[in-house]
C-alpha cells in the first residue's frame, strides 16, 4: 500500500482555475485588439479586455505575468502587493470558452500559475470569430503576450454521469479524465475508482458566486484504488477527475454511488487506572474509543502495546457530523502518539480539571497476525 500526503496546498490552483465571476461579462464592446506576437502592457490596477481574431482550431497561449519596478530591489515592498489571479478568454456573445468548470482540478486544465504570479492559459478556437481575453485587477503592473501554440487534439470535455452510473475508460499521465454530475446539498455520494495503474481521485464542487474549489483528495483505500465519501455542501454541478501517475495506459471504471451518512460511533468502553483490557483492530480502518476518567491535578501514564504500526490519542468529544464520511467521527483528538512502527506507544498527561476524558486506538496497519492489543493506564508513582 502506498503512503503519500496529498497536500491541500498542492490543489491551491484549485481556486483561480475558473473566470472570477466579474468576468463572466467578458463583452466584446471597448475590448482592445492585440496582436499575437505583440507584448502589451497592462497598468497596476487596471483590468483590461483584448480582442483577437481566430480561426477554427486555432491555438493560442495567453501569458499574464507582473512587473517589478526597474531599479527596485526592495522585496519586502513587492512581496506585499498582489499578482494577477483571474484570466479567461470568452468568445464573441460573452460565453467563457477558457477556462471550462471541468478544467478546476491542478492537473489538465488549461490554466496554470507558475510561483511568480504569472498566469497562462490555453485556448483552442472552437469556430472562427473574435474572442475577447478578460483580466483582473492587480495592485502591480503587468505585461500580457500572446503566443501560437500547436494544437494536436480538441481539450476533452466532461462527461456526464448520474448517481448510481459508472463509467469505463483508458487512462494513463497524461491524460487524466474528467466527469461532472448534479448533486443536491446535504446528499451523500460515494465516488471509487479501480484500475491496474496507480490512480488519485479529485472532487470538486460549486462555491458562491459561480466559481469551484476542490474539497476531496485520495490517493488509495486498499492499495491502488481511491475512494471519496462525501456530504456534498450545495445543489449544483460537480466534477470529478481521475488522474494516473503511470505512463502506461490501462482501464479504469469509476463509479458513483449515493450512500448514507456513517453512524454514530458505538459508546465508548469504560477504561479505568490500573485496570488493563484486551483489543483487537479488524483493519486500519478501525478504530475503538474509551472513556478515562480523570481527577484535576493528577498524572496518567497510558501504554499501548501491539505488535503493529498503532496509534494511541486522546482527545475530547466532538458533536459535528463529519462531511468526509471517514471513520472516528464524534472524537476530537488533542494528543498523538505513534513513536513506534510496532511495540507499545506511550503517552504522560496531567489533568488540568476532573472528568471524563476520551481515548482512541487506531492503527496505520494491523499486519497478517491481526489486530490484537493491549491498554493500560497508570497513575503516578503506580
Amino acid at each position: 500500500m502506498k503512503t503519500r500526503l496529498l497536500l491541500s496546498a498542492s490543489f491551491a490552483l484549485a481556486t483561480i482555475a475558473l473566470a472570477d465571476p466579474a468576468l463572466a461579462a467578458c463583452s466584446a464592446d471597448g475590448a482592445r485588439a492585440l496582436p499575437v506576437g505583440k507584448l502589451e502592457q497592462v497598468p497596476a490596477g487596471s483590468a483590461p479586455r483584448f480582442a483577437v481574431d481566430l480561426a477554427a482550431g486555432e491555438g493560442l497561449q495567453i501569458e499574464l505575468a507582473p512587473v517589478a519596478a526597474a531599479g527596485s530591489d526592495d522585496g519586502d515592498e513587492h512581496d506585499s502587493k498582489t499578482p494577477a489571479t483571474g484570466l479567461s478568454a470568452c468568445d464573441a456573445t460573452g460565453r467563457i470558452v477558457a477556462p471550462l468548470p471541468s478544467e478546476v482540478f491542478a492537473s489538465g486544465g488549461s490554466l496554470a500559475r507558475a510561483d511568480d504570479g504569472t498566469l497562462t492559459l490555453r485556448l483552442s478556437a472552437p469556430k472562427a470569430g473574435r474572442y475577447v481575453i478578460a483580466t483582473d485587477a492587480a495592485d502591480v503592473a503587468r505585461e500580457i503576450l500572446l503566443r501560437p501554440r500547436a494544437v494536436s487534439a480538441q481539450p476533452r470535455p466532461a462527461t456526464p454521469l448520474e448517481i448510481g452510473g459508472s463509467d469505463f475508460v483508458k487512462i494513463s499521465k497524461g491524460t487524466p479524465r474528467v466527469w461532472s454530475f448534479a448533486g443536491k446539498a446535504g446528499q451523500w455520494v460515494k465516488i471509487t475508482a479501480t484500475s491496474e495503474s496507480d490512480t488519485v481521485l479529485h472532487l470538486a464542487a460549486p462555491v458562491a458566486g459561480g466559481g469551484y474549489e476542490v474539497i476531496a483528495d485520495n490517493d488509495d483505500s486498499d492499495g491502488l484504488n481511491p475512494k471519496i465519501q462525501r456530504k456534498l455542501p450545495a445543489t449544483g454541478t460537480y466534477y470529478i477527475q481521475l488522474e494516473s501517475l503511470s505512463d502506461e495506459t490501462n482501464d479504469a471504471t469509476v463509479v458513483v454511488q449515493p450512500t448514507q451518512a456513517p453512524p454514530p460511533p458505538p459508546p465508548p468502553a469504560a477504561l479505568r487506572a490500573g485496570a488493563p483490557v484486551q483489543g483487537k483492530l479488524a483493519s486500519s480502518d478501525d478504530t475503538r474509543l474509551y472513556t478515562l476518567p480523570v481527577v484535576a491535578g493528577r498524572s496518567y501514564r497510558l501504554e499501548l502495546n501491539a505488535p503493529y504500526d498503532a496509534v494511541l490519542e486522546v482527545g475530547q468529544p466532538d458533536p459535528l457530523e463529519p462531511e468526509d464520511g471517514k471513520d472516528g467521527a464524534g472524537f476530537a483528538a488533542s494528543r498523538t502518539v505513534d513513536d513506534n512502527t510496532s511495540g507499545t506507544e506511550k503517552m504522560n498527561i496531567t489533568a488540568r480539571t476532573s472528568g471524563q476524558l476520551l481515548v482512541r486506538v487506531r492503527a496505520f496497519s494491523v499486519g497478517d497476525d491481526g489486530g490484537d492489543y493491549t491498554l493500560i493506564v497508570k497513575e503516578a508513582g503506580n
